[in-house]
């Protein structure tokens, strides 16, 4: 897929300073990316082979997602800064349903994996809010410990 395809998938993007970085994997999506799993699909959905905390409802709405990274040790709290020894992720929503999650890189940048698109590395997770061009809007920063941290 070119920068341009994805472009048409995520319009928000035409206007963010980002690249991709892996090839399409529709094994994966973004709120596994976010929490460190690039082998499983975590959707609530009752329907096929995905991966959800046991418990939690199934639901897409941005609490119940929450709930999920709560779950792998993430908690809500503080801003999209860089904090040595803190791992952070965005929690995008819109009207009260999940859209997307990003998790920040060692070095301040962020990653997002596009639906069963491409990883990309962008500046900012707010570079990716938008009602109709992005992903709603960051509804939440939630952070963990890096130590013991399972990635």
């Amino acid at each position: 897929m070119t920068s341009t395809e994805l472009e048409e998938i995520v319009p928000v993007l035409r206007y963010a300073n980002y690249e991709v970085t892996s090839p399409v994997d529709d094994g994966y999506n973004c709120a596994a990316w976010a929490v460190g799993d690039n082998v499983r699909f975590w959707d609530p959905s009752p329907i096929g082979a995905y991966h959800w905390p046991d418990g939690l409802p199934r639901d897409r709405s941005t609490a119940t997602y929450i709930l999920a990274f709560e779950t792998v040790g993430f908690s809500v709290g503080g801003d999209a800064s860089l904090e040595a020894g803190i791992e952070k992720i965005a929690i995008y929503g819109l009207n009260g349903q999940f859209q997307h999650a990003a998790r920040q890189l060692a070095d301040g940048r962020w990653a997002s994996k596009c639906g069963e698109k491409e990883d990309i590395i962008h500046s900012h997770p707010y570079e990716l809010e938008g009602d109709e061009l992005g992903y709603g809007a960051v509804v939440a920063i939630m952070r963990r410990s890096l130590t013991g941290a399972a990635r």
